[in-house]
């Protein structure tokens, strides 16, 4: 049918390209391909006004925006920018509230919490996982692998043909074990760490990174494990171990597959804007530093009065209740959310 023909079949006036309904097979619609760098067509206020191409010499769509050509923005081109959960993004979960204020421990965009003894709850979100954007359903009765002692059960995005929206709990026998494979280009978003005991969750701990965060890439030349605050140590970082004083941070860790090396780029550590970081104490608005029990781990106060150790201040406070004594979302919740501005 030709595009006359489809204008008078009762389309509304719209140009339809392949199916006007939602089915499984993919129709294109081919741009120009055009391969100089400087741009030979004109482009106006009134001429070509949203036009398109595909430039071969940058590798990107260009459109005619406001009597000028300019680039569209892809996943690729932003690159590390755009990796994580988008703040405020989420149906129905309180989009925005990253601090889980609403619903202690529970409400924000993809924030995973305590369910039940073998579940946990998911709430919705859109993020970008693996180069792709993803759009997360709530899921309140996400099933969490029981098994042993002392389990660490990673739940992170997958790429799994039908489920790429759907995260993936995979178990552990150490909390950097069976990381999801890190990719420089299209690195996988881990939503929360669970720690297991026999048939019961223990803790859950919010690894979550966000788009609107300052993130680099780093060689971890000592294995670390999401959401473990690292420090630097001859162009590497590392955790900074068991302290009994403070050292300066480098920032946090939001993607690894617990791998070590000293050349080439193995993890991605969040270095300012909202953060949330594994912890063992810790109160609100407070002054995150680092902890001197657990490595990696955070607290607030304590020892660390080294400027440079200081990250910034919490906005919720780390749980009065053990989640062993009662399970609830906000008694399991065993990271602290802060805005992290490294001195």
């Amino acid at each position: 049918m030709c595009i006359r023909d489809r204008l008078n079949a009762g389309n509304g006036n719209k140009i339809i390209v392949g199916s006007a309904t939602t089915d499984t097979n993919q129709v294109l619609l081919q741009v120009d391909s055009f391969s100089t760098f400087a741009d030979t067509a004109s482009c106006t206020t009134s001429t070509n006004q949203g036009a398109l191409y595909y430039n071969t010499s940058s590798n990107a769509v260009r459109g005619c925006i406001n009597g000028g050509w300019e680039d569209l923005v892809s996943t690729a081109g932003l690159g590390i920018m755009l990796f994580g959960v988008v703040p405020d993004s989420g149906s129905g979960s309180d989009p925005g509230d990253l601090p889980a204020l609403s619903t202690s421990g529970k409400s924000g965009p993809c924030k995973v919490s305590a369910a039940t003894a073998s579940t946990v709850n998911i709430e919705g979100c859109t993020l970008y996982s693996g180069g792709r954007k993803r759009v997360v359903a709530t899921n309140t009765a996400f099933s969490v692998p029981l098994s042993g002692t002392n389990i660490w059960v990673h739940i992170c995005m997958n790429n799994v043909a039908g489920s790429e929206n759907v995260p993936l709990a995979t178990a552990a026998t150490t909390e950097i074990g069976s990381l999801p494979t890190f990719n420089i280009n299209n690195p996988v978003v881990c939503l929360a760490d669970v720690k297991v005991s026999g048939t019961t969750i223990q803790a859950v701990y919010d690894t979550r990174p966000f788009i609107s965060s300052m993130k680099e890439f780093v060689t971890a030349s000592t294995a670390v494990g999401n959401g473990w605050i690292v420090i630097p140590s001859s162009g590497n970082v590392v955790p900074p171990g068991t302290l009994t004083s403070a050292q300066s941070v480098r920032g946090v860790v939001v993607a690894t597959n617990g791998s070590t090396s000293t050349t080439t780029p193995n993890a991605i550590i969040a270095v300012s804007g909202p953060t949330e970081v594994k912890a063992t104490a810790g109160s609100v608005g407070a002054i995150v530093t680092q902890g001197i029990t657990t490595n990696g781990y955070a607290v607030t106060g304590g020892v660390n009065t080294n400027t440079y150790s200081q990250m910034g201040y919490t906005r919720k406070a780390f749980p009065a209740t053990a989640c062993t004594t009662t399970l609830s979302a906000a008694n399991c919740d065993d990271s602290l959310y802060f805005f992290m501005s490294l001195r």
